[in-house]
């Protein structure tokens, strides 16, 4: 039982690493994702207007509101844990709209990976998304947000 065991976990280990491998490997269509992400922040703009009554404006900004509107799904996922599909819509959702804003205050282009500024700074706004949902206050996207992008403006 225990070989059989090992031998499933090599296994597995191998297709992660040659998934893994294939993915940086396979070359990003940059239109197709950038529309993917224009139309993933869309549809979080739609959902805050339509669950929440918050108009989002795509302002660098308007992360602030993103950020009230994580706190309360943290809420929620402490009374009812959300499964992980769901959570990982979300956070693509959320993320999407982030890294849009993020563009309006830095210029950056998507990747496979996350957000990549003109400077290489490479954020991962899906990231900073799920760990607000999951995590708390110590994960407020809106802090990341003004000291990655708004420094400037917090002197």
């Amino acid at each position: 039982m225990t070989t059989i065991l090992v031998v499933l976990a090599c296994v597995i280990l191998a297709l992660a690493v040659g998934a893994a491998y294939f993915l940086r490997r396979t070359p990003v269509n940059q239109a197709a994702l950038d529309n993917a992400m224009l139309v993933s922040s869309g549809l979080a703009i739609e959902q805050a207007r339509v669950d929440h009554g918050v108009h989002l404006d795509g302002s660098p900004e308007s992360v602030e509101q993103v950020e009230a509107l994580l706190a309360a799904l943290n809420e929620q996922h402490r009374l009812q844990p959300i499964p992980f599909l769901k959570l990982a819509n979300m956070a693509g959702r959320w993320g999407a709209y982030i890294g849009e804003a993020a563009k309006r205050a830095r210029a950056g282009a998507w990747n496979n990976r996350g957000l990549v500024h003109d400077d290489g700074v490479m954020v991962f706004p899906a990231d900073w998304a799920r760990a607000r949902i999951l995590g708390g206050p110590e994960d407020n996207v809106w802090n990341k947000f003004q000291l990655t992008y708004l420094r400037d403006r917090l002197r």
